[in-house]
């Protein structure tokens, strides 16, 4: 994943609040905080398990999401808070939010994600 750059433009992040994608064999997870502003990428692998997970959001009175594994409840920081889950944490991926006339200057071949 270290060699492969890709653009997640704003307006689709803003769009869906989840995005999933794969990345050189690597299932990401990007969420857009409550603030419709803040955005994080996390591994959609549950830790000490290898199997890929699918996130959906919750309805409800406070940011969270549900995967399709455990059933579990997590948070923006990308920690469950209940479910089988609960007590571990997804690991980060490294993201940079930047403008495309910068990013696609410093990554030429990057790609860019569509729906």
């Amino acid at each position: 994943m270290d060699n492969v750059a890709k653009a997640y433009p704003v307006s689709t992040l803003q769009a869906g609040i989840l995005t999933q994608d794969n990345l050189a064999g690597t299932p990401l997870l990007l969420v857009l905080g409550p603030d419709r502003k803040s955005i994080r990428a996390f591994v959609r692998r549950i830790p000490d398990d290898d199997r890929d997970v699918e996130f959906y959001m919750m309805t409800g009175q406070e940011w969270a999401m549900m995967d399709s594994v455990s059933a579990s409840r997590w948070d923006f920081r990308g920690c469950a808070l209940s479910g089988l889950a609960q007590g571990k944490c997804l690991a980060q991926a490294s993201i940079l939010k930047d403008y495309w006339f910068d990013w696609q200057q410093y990554h030429p071949q990057t790609l860019v994600f569509r729906h």
